[in-house]
């Protein structure tokens, strides 16, 4: 059995369509050219993600019906207010494996320019290109886990300010060894993160302590239960 530590229940409501939420004209035309239907688990998650609050949503497949718009929303909501002149630190980061990372890159990427919010990808290619962008301060960094590390050790990325932490399939890179790199990177943000949001597929023990660990009472939510 799988023991619930610190979450929060949800008192929020789900929604409807995307007109319900404050998301602002830009990104409600992006998404409704591009025909995203709102899928059980964005109806439910993205009040609780948009109010700010931490999340664990557990999917059998979290890639599906786009729930990976439950953190991007968020983040790029978050960033609206700041002036081009902020931009001297990522203000989010957004980890997965090399392969949902890259694909979240290029489904994102749009939402993202809509709005003017610079995003850089940090997989395992060329070093030389991915530290050139990071120069240019981007402000959301989607990355994998050791290649982040890497980064961080060389004094590319500053991953003191950031804000806002997503965690994309986190039980799969936990079954796949990135226990310790997780850490490494999560003790190195200070207490300006003020929202953690981590979907998973896979759901053990291990999974629950390690997110309970990095969240603040976070909403829990299966899409079983949905």
């Amino acid at each position: 059995e799988i023991t619930k530590k610190k979450t929060h229940e949800n008192t929020l409501h789900p929604i409807e369509d995307w007109t319900d939420l404050a998301l602002g004209e830009t990104l409600i035309d992006a998404l409704t050219a591009d025909l995203v239907e709102t899928s059980p688990f964005l109806r439910s998650s993205l009040p609780v993600t948009l109010s700010g609050r931490d999340l664990f949503g557990i999917a059998d497949d979290y890639w599906k019906g786009r729930r990976w718009l439950s953190y991007l929303l968020p983040i790029l909501i978050h960033l609206q207010p700041r002036p081009s002149s902020f931009r001297t630190h990522p203000i989010a980061i957004i980890i997965g494996r090399n392969f949902r990372i890259t694909e979240l890159h290029e489904e994102s990427l749009r939402y993202a320019a809509s709005l003017n919010v610079t995003m850089i990808l940090i997989t395992p290619t060329s070093r030389t290109t991915q530290i050139r962008k990071l120069k240019k301060h981007p402000y959301i960094i989607l990355a994998t886990p050791g290649r982040l590390l890497e980064f961080i050790d060389r004094g590319c990325v500053d991953p003191s300010r950031v804000e806002l932490l997503a965690l994309d399939g986190v039980g799969e890179l936990l079954n796949e060894g990135f226990h310790d790199q997780l850490e490494r990177i999560i003790s190195q943000l200070n207490r300006n993160v003020v929202q953690t949001i981590a979907l998973t597929r896979s759901w053990n023990q291990m999974v629950a302590d390690f997110v309970s660990s990095i969240t603040n009472e976070p909403v829990e939510m299966h899409t079983s239960e949905l």
